[in-house]
């Protein structure tokens, strides 16, 4: 049996059903496929027009229920106005487990008040409108720990491995399911005296600086929070090079790399992600 559930800005969660006083309704709407935008442009002395980019912009979400209203219609309409009006989060579980994210209300909570004298009085029907920001389903966080060496130049006497990048570096191979690229957040915990990590034969970004013991620079390439960050301050493009770039983690399989110096036991660099779906 599948559910929806609502995630709060402070993470309680509420399962929509009679238990909890929502009762969701055949209709629901948006949750499949989110819609394409599609930025043309109309060609000057011939027929048609030229596809200029596609994206996937925010999706819409309708879920028609009963809402319980107790005693007080007005004070139940109220708070669950109030429950739904975010950013939240909207989980579905069922075959699969996986998340809306920045979930916010619309509308709907006006109600239908026609509908009241049939379940009693005490449900109101109303259709929630919910605008999602992020159109992508999320599945759970996954994360690896990479493995490191120090950087060493070319040297052509070396018989080549693919397993092994030329800088030196050990081959951290990952698998990315989904519809879409992963966006990776890549946490570093000190001490690191250099410090370069990416996808091989990909994009890769690299330290300034050297990086303190239990001091920690989180990197993030997810839109809203891209950049990196010391030590949960704000973001400062400075803690890497200008050469560096925020990779993203493409589908199928890859080897991320990690080429350090000046590490001990307690150096960590672990690259976390979440798989991105078009649909539940």
């Amino acid at each position: 049996m599948s559910t929806l559930t609502w995630i709060d800005t402070n993470g309680a969660t509420t399962v929509l059903d009679d238990t909890t006083g929502f009762r969701l309704l055949t209709g629901s709407v948006g949750l499949d496929v989110p819609p394409t935008e599609l930025n043309t442009s109309a060609y000057l002395s011939s027929d048609g027009s030229v596809l200029v980019k596609r994206r996937r912009g925010e999706r819409r979400v309708a879920l028609p229920m009963y809402l319980n209203t107790g005693s007080s219609v007005s004070t139940a309409v109220g708070q669950a106005a109030t429950f739904f009006q975010g950013p939240g989060t909207l989980r579905y579980s069922g075959v699969n487990t996986r998340e809306l994210t920045n979930v916010l209300y619309e509308a709907g909570m006006e109600g239908d008040w026609s509908d009241a004298v049939a379940v009693n009085e005490t449900w109101r029907k109303v259709v929630v409108s919910l605008r999602v920001l992020d159109p992508w389903w999320y599945g759970a966080t996954a994360s690896v720990q990479l493995t490191f060496a120090a950087a060493v130049g070319f040297d052509a006497a070396i018989t080549f491995d693919n397993a092994i990048g030329f800088d030196g570096s050990d081959a951290n191979p990952v698998t990315i399911a989904g519809d879409a690229p992963a966006s990776p957040v890549t946490t570093i915990v000190g001490p690191f005296t250099t410090l370069l990590v990416g996808v091989a034969g990909g994009q890769t970004f690299t330290l300034t600086s050297a990086l303190a013991a239990g001091s920690t620079i989180v990197v993030d390439t997810s839109t809203g929070n891209r950049g990196p960050r010391l030590n949960g301050g704000a973001i400062d493009w400075s803690l890497i090079t200008d050469a560096s770039r925020l990779w993203e983690l493409p589908l199928g399989s890859s080897v991320l790399n990690a080429a350090a110096t000046g590490t001990t036991g307690a150096s960590i660099v672990e690259v976390a992600w979440r798989e991105r779906w078009l649909t539940p």
